[in-house]
């Protein structure tokens, strides 16, 4: 079952994956800043962790989701951008670093999800 849920949770982020990209490019193209752009991916990526968690225990509906093959690794890019999320701080200092070296400000946070995103684009 292991490797069933991991397509299922791969496939779900996929089927999000037009909400994913609109929210990239608008924070790409500084139409929302980072402290929005943190929120509402981080709750994006949660609704559909826990949404995996409900079906993976529901057979009757589990059986009828068919993960795509073109929805393989998706997950990992998107992974990758929560991290990112993670290391963000929206009141980031550079006269007053925090104590680990990979907290990012807002433009690091920006070039790192910059980085990703044409990974993300291919799907």
């Amino acid at each position: 079952m292991g490797n069933y849920s991991l397509h299922i949770n791969e496939h779900l982020h996929w089927s999000q994956k037009d909400e994913y990209l609109q929210l990239i490019e608008d924070f790409l193209s500084f139409k929302i800043n980072g402290k929005t752009f943190e929120s509402k991916f981080c709750s994006m990526v949660e609704a559909i962790e826990k949404k995996c968690r409900l079906l993976t225990k529901n057979y009757e509906m589990l059986k009828n989701i068919k993960p795509s093959s073109i929805s393989f690794d998706f997950a990992k890019w998107i992974s990758e951008i929560y991290l990112c999320c993670d290391e963000f701080y929206s009141d980031f200092d550079e006269k007053d670093p925090p104590d680990f070296p990979f907290a990012k400000n807002e433009e690091d946070f920006r070039n790192a999800v910059a980085d990703i995103f044409p990974q993300i684009q291919k799907y």
